[in-house]
């Protein structure tokens, strides 16, 4: 399947001759640039093309929350005092199938319109998009898009896309239920991004030990995760706390690596152990 990239496959992509292919590619959708226009943004490009969705954008710059949303974004380094549209894939069970490009986007209700302080700060609300078989063939990590709103002549909506990964999170009721799942119909990873020392003395049972510490290869990772790891397989990273930064870390690793249905158990450890 197109969708999927079984174990041997990426392993062969690990060689001098197919280093720079997809699953290396931080490129975080099909045309977007590899490279961030700034490390303040996080924001991406789209290096070209357009498509049917801008069909669906509001005729109007009225602001508009996401009332559905679960994920609260806070962006900065934008564009200052200026209206933006923001939208993602539609929200599904992420340890479901992955749906083509066209059906995952349908017609942009996971969306919202907001506005950019004097700072070049906004906030955004998003149900966590799905990640989606692109129209190259390929997936990519979780994101969302913005386009700015352009306020001369009759104002219009800009021609230039932009694009904002996004590590949406679970809650310690979810990561039980996928553990609980005595059929493992779901086949959830759950990665404990501490490091050894910490991953010896608690950690979720069954979790696999990838300290974000350390820089993985490829090959590494295979070696320690199920034999049936594929770039959709659902994965749950965690660490020690909210305030704990690894399980972020390690997750930018991953989408180096080609692992892009991640999800993150902000609680981590110190969440689990409560009672």
């Amino acid at each position: 399947m197109p969708i999927q990239t079984n174990r041997k496959t990426m392993k062969t992509r690990i060689n001098k001759k197919t280093r720079k292919t997809k699953i290396t590619s931080k490129a975080p959708c099909e045309v977007c640039t590899t490279r961030k226009i700034s490390k303040k943004s996080g924001l991406y490009k789209l290096q070209s093309g357009d498509t049917h969705l801008r069909a669906f954008l509001p005729l109007k710059p009225t602001l508009k929350k996401n009332t559905k949303a679960t994920e609260l974004v806070k962006l900065e380094g934008l564009k200052p005092n200026s209206t933006i549209f923001y939208f993602g894939t539609l929200s599904k069970d992420f340890t479901l199938s992955v749906n083509k490009f066209i059906d995952a986007y349908d017609k942009l209700q996971n969306s919202g319109v907001s506005r950019t302080d004097a700072k070049g700060r906004a906030e955004v609300r998003v149900s966590c998009p799905q990640v989606y078989l692109a129209e190259d063939g390929q997936v990519y990590s979780r994101h969302f898009h913005i386009i700015y709103w352009r306020d001369s002549g009759k104002g219009s909506w800009d021609t230039k896309i932009y694009t904002h990964q996004i590590f949406c999170n679970v809650d310690k009721a979810f990561v039980r239920k996928m553990i609980s799942n005595s059929n493992k119909s779901s086949g959830v990873v759950i990665i404990d991004a501490l490091d050894e020392s910490y991953y010896a003395k608690n950690h979720i049972p069954g979790a696999v030990n990838l300290p974000a510490n350390h820089k993985w290869t490829l090959a590494e990772v295979m070696q320690r995760l199920p034999s049936n790891i594929n770039s959709t397989t659902p994965i749950i990273i965690y660490c020690y706390s909210p305030e704990c930064t690894a399980a972020e870390k390690l997750w930018v690793q991953m989408n180096r690596l080609g692992f892009y249905n991640t999800m993150h158990y902000s609680g981590g450890i110190s969440d689990w152990l409560k009672k």
